[in-house]
């Protein structure tokens, strides 16, 4: 009985990790990304993420932008580039919404439903 529930607790996080690998990109992408992104920014045709950030700190900047909103903080940065960036934010957030829970988060879940159910029930 131990050893099965030590196999369930295994394989629960096994099928965590390995959803969560195929959601993202292999790290050769991600390096080449990475040196993509770094050429494109010295030479002036991506903006800087870092200073977009700032950017979007800074005071006076309302709490939601359009492209239009996002490519006026930097003067590189095109109302085009601007609409890509926030689809793709918006499809990551939708991304980590959707992602749903692992088995023992539903278990700890339904412990937690079975004790406020009970509670209810004493108080009734």
């Amino acid at each position: 009985l131990m050893l099965n529930m030590l196999m369930a607790i295994i394989m629960d996080k096994y099928t965590e990790v390995k959803s969560d690998a195929a959601a993202h990109d292999t790290i050769y992408k991600q390096i080449k990304d990475m040196i993509m992104e770094s050429l494109q920014s010295v030479s002036g045709k991506r903006v800087n993420m870092g200073a977009l950030i700032k950017a979007l700190e800074g005071d006076g900047v309302a709490d939601e932008l359009s492209g239009e909103d996002l490519a006026d903080l930097d003067d590189k940065m095109t109302t085009e580039q601007a609409q890509k960036l926030m689809e793709q934010t918006q499809e990551h957030v939708d991304n980590e919404l959707n992602k749903g829970v692992t088995m023992s988060e539903a278990m700890r879940m339904i412990g937690w439903v079975k004790i406020a159910v009970q509670k209810i029930g004493w108080k009734l």
